[in-house]
């Protein structure tokens, strides 16, 4: 009888209650989703009547249009992709733990009573594969809520589950999301009092009574949390090291492949690169070491090749161009970058400078587009460049030019000007509005977002790295704050972290880690909180962005995996 009306309940609940997989009614209520077994298989379609007019609520469906028993963590981490993909939830309220305890025939995983037969995921197993979807949940901004899993009596019919095990997956559980900082409804302890009244005898199913309080209950807590002001939007200074990040302008060029070890206890990977800024044997040696770095870590480093201008003039020089450049793809180069020297020291036998938009490299960049390989600039040089010593705004520019008074411009008037170097740029995108483009150091106009906002929205196949250039955005927002704040928000889609860190063939591994993760770690600051902060770069403190973990994420991750598909392991 009890199976009868439970079933009853199911049919009616795959009436009322939406399907993820349908289509999507235009709507302003915010949007959440159920993830559960058959518990809240249950439970759902109340849910769902009590916040009508308040939030649009869902759950998976199967391909027959009926509810989708979301099972134990081993068939969420094969299906949760497809769940989270329909629609961009605003709550997800979800359980796992109820298949996870029962125990399995070792061969065919179907249901067992036997208690010598494994469970569907042991506690360490469901353990991991929680986190793991902790991580997928996390990457869709929406609110969470965990549900523990509800008692039952010992030994109920159907698949052996022990009653004792329920209180150790909760508790692994509960560790899970107090480190993540996400609530908790405890269904458990809610329910434990009333187990005689509210569950169907000898089952691990509810009476009605007890799916519309479990309903009532689940509904609360949604209120709750769709009302309360989300802890979640932002990271801290503390979530460092537990955050996907991806330094998109990084130098290792060193044999040593433990620097990339200790990057990857901060959970950094590298965009390493070869800059042509050395004679032909240093570059060997670095176009080498990039290729061994990424050998020894397909999966946390990417290399980014380059090419020499030496002997520009030949007949021969875009074919051998060409070829070496395919030689690298070949070893697993997903980048090119071109250099400062190209305008501003490289020339031709005619003694005139090189500039990037000079025909002789549309070849070379048409070649690039075909192959869909991006192209990497750092061309021109900070504003400051151009400027005396006492007149520049940020320290790192000034002690740059002191040590290298060959790239200070102010110092070279029969130079191309600031201005020449970026329209050469320029001119160099609008022929090859098909190759992508990764502008370097904040497309040299780090001295105003609003001139580079100018450039993105010119250029919409260009994105812009930070490298070297952050303490540009932090003189302008110790000016005006909010300017910097909005600017990053409107282009979060288009700005990528980059430190433009070094690790050289004679550095010591550990004391170059310590350095440049103390670099790291202030970006981090300035991007992620509001504290005043301390930077070399700049006389006085900087406050904090507090940038939201939606943007974060972009920044430091998201934007390089979209940019560069095949790299780092694919996706996270």
């Amino acid at each position: 009888m009890w199976f009868s009306r439970y079933m009853q309940g199911l049919v009616f609940a795959w009436m009322v209650l939406p399907a993820v997989h349908a289509e999507q009614p235009a709507t302003q209520l915010p949007k959440v989703l159920l993830i559960g077994d058959s518990i809240s298989m249950g439970y759902a379609p109340i849910v769902h009547g009590l916040l009508d007019g308040e939030a649009y609520v869902t759950r998976p469906l199967n391909k027959q249009g009926g509810y989708l028993n979301c099972e134990g963590t081993t068939r969420g981490l094969q299906l949760l992709e497809t769940w989270l993909a329909a629609d961009d939830w605003d709550l997800i309220h979800f359980n796992f733990g109820l298949h996870d305890l029962k125990h399995v025939h070792p061969e065919t995983g179907r249901n067992s009573t036997n208690p010598d037969h494994p469970q569907q995921a042991n506690l360490a197993q469901y353990t991991r594969n929680l986190r793991k979807i902790v991580r997928q949940l996390q990457a869709t901004r929406a609110k969470m809520i965990f549900a523990t899993t509800t008692p039952y009596p010992d030994k109920p019919g159907g698949p052996l589950r022990r009653a004792d095990q329920v209180a150790k997956y909760n508790t692994a559980a509960f560790e899970i999301m107090r480190e993540h900082g996400i609530r908790v409804n405890d269904l458990h302890d809610f329910v434990l009092p009333h187990m005689d009244k509210w569950l169907l005898p000898n089952n691990v199913h509810f009476r009605v009574v007890g799916n519309r309080a479990l309903a009532r209950r689940v509904a609360e807590a949604i209120r709750e949390a769709l009302a309360a002001p989300s802890t979640q939007d932002h990271y801290t200074a503390d979530n460092f090291s537990k955050v996907e990040k991806i330094d998109i302008h990084f130098h290792l060029h060193s044999e040593d492949t433990r620097f990339v070890e200790l990057a990857q206890r901060d959970r950094f990977r590298l965009l390493n690169i070869a800059t042509q800024s050395a004679p032909p044997e240093v570059m060997r040696y670095k176009h080498r070491t990039i290729f061994l770095q990424h050998k020894a870590h397909p999966e946390h480093v990417a290399p980014v090749s380059s090419f020499s201008v030496e002997g520009w003039d030949a007949s021969d020089w875009q074919e051998k161009t060409i070829r070496f450049l395919d030689e690298t793809f070949e070893k697993g180069a997903v980048g090119v970058k071109v250099w400062k020297n190209i305008g501003m020291s490289a020339r031709g036998q005619d003694g005139q400078l090189v500039m990037i938009d000079d025909p002789q490299f549309d070849p070379i960049f048409d070649h690039l587009a075909k192959r869909g390989v991006v192209l990497m600039g750092h061309l021109g040089e900070p504003k400051n460049c151009w400027l005396p010593l006492e007149q520049m705004t940020v320290n790192n520019d000034r002690g740059y030019f002191r040590r290298n008074p060959q790239y200070h411009m102010y110092l070279h008037p029969e130079m191309p000007s600031y201005e020449e170097q970026i329209a050469a740029r320029d001119r160099m995108l609008e022929k090859h509005s098909d190759l992508p483009f990764l502008a370097a150091h904040l497309a040299s106009l780090e001295w105003s977002v609003e001139e580079l906002a100018k450039f993105l929205d010119r250029f919409p196949h260009a994105v812009a790295g930070t490298a070297a250039r952050m303490s540009h955005l932090q003189y302008q927002s110790q000016r005006d704050r909010e300017k910097v704040i909005h600017f990053i928000t409107q282009y979060q889609d288009r700005l990528l972290y980059g430190s433009d860190s070094g690790v050289g063939q004679d550095d010591s591994i550990d004391s170059r880690y310590l350095a440049i993760r103390e670099r790291w770690l202030r970006d981090w600051r300035y991007l992620t909180t509001d504290d005043m902060i301390s930077v070399p770069e700049l006389d006085q403190p900087v406050r904090g962005l507090a940038l939201r973990k939606a943007v974060v994420d972009k920044i430091y991750s998201r934007n390089a995996r979209k940019l560069f598909p095949q790299s780092w392991g694919g996706s996270p």
